[in-house]
């Protein structure tokens, strides 16, 4: 698998993030009387949380709606898929790679740092970073076993 995976990968799903996420920002949201000591809305907040849930799963139906796209000749998305408010994973198969051929420690030193630094620099991942979204590309081998999953956090992508 190439070290700059992650580079097609993010390239592909940008599109579906800047069109699905940017409804996020502007949505006009109600504000409640309920806050904390720092004047936080609460209502506010859950309104914003359930929103930016709303726009993950929109998101994950217009991936899974382009799904099985091949990024690479080794490597084909599969789906995608909301795990909470925070977090989105993609779904991967290494498709000309079994388990047994895989050093599974090489191929996360290896494409975690291009996943991080494409998180951290494509300007169409701008709303998944405002939102601190964390992002888990889950992969598998060419027989479907579990390989590894690798999560980009906010903590990863904010250094």
């Amino acid at each position: 698998m190439k070290s700059d995976n992650g580079h097609y990968v993010i390239g592909i799903l940008s599109l579906f993030f800047v069109i699905t996420m940017s409804a996020c920002s502007g949505e006009k949201k109600t504000e409640q009387t309920t806050t904390d000591s720092t004047g936080v809305t609460f209502d506010k907040v859950a309104a914003e949380s359930a929103a930016v849930l709303d726009q993950l799963h929109n998101a994950a139906r217009e991936i899974n709606s382009a799904c099985p796209v091949l990024i690479d000749p080794a490597t084909r998305l599969d789906s995608a898929q909301v795990l909470s408010e925070a977090a989105l994973q993609f779904n991967y198969t290494l498709t000309t790679a079994s388990r047994d051929d895989i050093d599974l420690q090489q191929l996360a030193a290896t494409t975690k740092p291009a996943l991080i630094e494409s998180v951290k620099t494509n300007s169409a991942m701008a709303d998944l970073r405002d939102h601190s979204i964390t992002m888990v590309y889950n992969y598998r081998d060419k027989n479907g076993e579990y390989l590894l999953k690798i999560p980009v956090t906010p903590t990863d992508y904010a250094k």
